[in-house]
């Protein structure tokens, strides 16, 4: 499906933001773990979280929609002796947190996924996972998994992805002994790994973070607090606080500043960029302001990289983010994407990769305060949700008229986006076609 954005009046808007993906995902996990039915207040459904629904479903465990959210039943006794078959559909958060709690739970399961996601390797999990006593048919979906978890060092690399990481969190309480997870590199991402272990402290269980990575007690309980109110999603806010500093403004509702979500450090980007923010009681208002290029490392928030991407484009002079590497494995591979996406609409980004193995991208500004925005025209989403959105945002600074294809990418975290999306404008023209 594409969509034919045409330009409309801009309007300072208040929106409330949705809840956390990362968040849910991670309540969902622990509350099938624990003892006890939890109810799981969380304003959105998206792909991802039904994903993990499915998984829990399918090991013995119930996550019904109810209004408002989500109940959660714990695993039933003898769901280990069933050989369950997970289907993650495109949710590679899913995948990875799910395959090391299934090691520790089931003697031999399948894990099958859609999309892009068999394409993105397991390596550094399945390895991991090897020298603890189970065997996996390959470093890719589907993957056929034989033997049970044994606690004892795991050794994993921390700048491939954090989510083996908490997958690893989420499995070691539930094994006999005690277990070590040992960085063998920097952790980037670390704010995720940070909700992990908060979530995991609100279901009972104690993680100790360590000069080599963390230690794990085993032979731990979950037990459910009962009732969870899902918090704000900083990661999705991030595109309408962008749309804010391009625009005439917006103000977000519902967003905690103290938060562990990484992302929410766009608040201080766009300062940095020169947009025009406040921070009150009230919520998070970014107005627009005269934006020039930055420097930035974005080892710790490469999500946030793409609709950044989109405000260097509106920018003065040059943007370098440092540290991108990593935006090559994900839904798309999101620098090869953008690169396009920025292209197509009048703005190069030249990607760099440096003597140290980093790869840096150039976004090319505006020459000056007088020269042109982004123009108009037609983009690829690549089947991705946050390059979706990132065009999305692309056409409210430009002004013009804008075609994305696949925009029901967006599904994947954020169904209700394009409604959402129609509150910051007073006219706006959003066609869809098949």
């Amino acid at each position: 499906m594409k969509a034919k954005i045409s330009p409309g009046k801009r309007k300072y808007e208040k929106m409330q933001a949705i809840a956390s993906k990362s968040y849910v995902h991670r309540y969902l996990i622990a509350a099938a773990l624990s003892g006890e039915v939890t109810t799981l207040y969380t304003d959105i459904l998206s792909e991802d979280m039904l994903a993990t629904m499915d998984c829990l479903n399918a090991i013995g465990a119930s996550a019904m929609r109810i209004k408002g959210g989500i109940r959660i039943v714990p695993m039933r006794k003898d769901s280990e002796l069933c050989k369950p078959t997970l289907k993650c559909r495109e949710s590679g958060s899913t995948a990875r947190f799910m395959l090391p709690v299934m090691s520790a739970l089931f003697p031999a399961f399948c894990m099958e996924g859609e999309g892009r996601l068999p394409n993105r390797p397991f390596a550094p999990i399945c390895k991991a996972l090897k020298e603890n006593g189970v065997e996996t048919s390959g470093n890719y979906l589907p993957m056929y998994v034989q033997g049970r978890l044994k606690a004892g060092t795991f050794s994993i690399s921390g700048n491939v992805s954090s989510q083996y990481i908490t997958g690893l969190l989420f499995a070691l309480p539930l094994l006999e002994d005690d277990s070590k997870i040992m960085l063998t590199s920097k952790l980037e991402s670390k704010g995720y790994i940070d909700i992990t272990i908060s979530v995991l402290k609100e279901f009972g269980i104690h993680v100790e973070e360590t000069d080599y990575g963390y230690f794990v007690p085993g032979n731990q309980t979950y037990c459910s607090p009962g009732i969870i109110h899902a918090p704000g999603d900083w990661s999705n806010a991030a595109f309408f606080l962008c749309m804010g500093a391009l625009g005439e403004g917006v103000m977000l509702t519902g967003l905690n500043q103290d938060d562990l979500q990484g992302d929410r450090a766009v608040v201080d980007i766009l300062k940095k960029f020169g947009a025009d923010v406040h921070i009150t009681e009230e919520g998070i208002e970014v107005l627009p302001g005269p934006l020039q290029g930055i420097v930035l490392d974005v080892s710790q928030i490469p999500d946030l990289v793409p609709v950044l991407c989109v405000v260097a484009a509106h920018a003065t002079g040059d943007t370098e983010f440092h540290k991108a590497e990593r935006l090559r494995i994900k839904e798309s591979d999101r620098i090869v994407s953008m690169q396009e996406l920025l292209r197509n609409l009048g703005c190069e980004m030249i990607d760099r990769e440096e003597a140290d193995g980093h790869t840096t991208l150039i976004v090319k500004g505006r020459e000056s305060s007088a020269s042109g925005f982004l123009h108009g025209g037609c983009v690829d989403g690549y089947k991705d949700h946050r390059i979706v959105m990132s065009a999305a945002t692309a056409a409210v600074g430009s002004g013009c008229e804008i075609t994305i294809i696949g925009v029901e990418a967006v599904d994947k975290s954020y169904p209700g986006f394009f409604e959402d999306y129609r509150r910051i404008f007073e006219q706006v023209d959003i066609a869809f076609e098949m």
